[in-house]
């Protein structure tokens, strides 16, 4: 759980009772390592895709679709040899 500090006039962290949750905090949040790790792993999830990645996507939905359809469109001419 973080908490809330604020910037004492002697240029010291003086902590607050106030929890960080709430809005009321006006000065800093301290989080611990295990918190400051998720917000991470959180906002690489949510991140804009490089331009690589994008064009990879593209090119996987569209050439996945093209080969299946290729495939099963062969596979169909091969079995219907076999029913004539």
């Amino acid at each position: 759980m973080g908490l809330c500090v604020t910037l004492a006039e002697n240029g010291t962290l003086q902590a607050l009772t106030t929890p960080p949750d709430s809005g009321q905090c006006t000065g800093y949040v301290l989080v611990t390592a295990t918190e400051y790790l998720n917000s991470q792993v959180l906002h690489n999830l949510f991140d804009v895709p490089t331009q690589g990645q994008l064009q990879a996507a593209f090119a996987l939905g569209f050439t996945l679709p093209m080969t299946a359809y290729l495939v099963a469109y062969c596979v169909a001419r091969i079995v219907s040899m076999f029913d004539k």
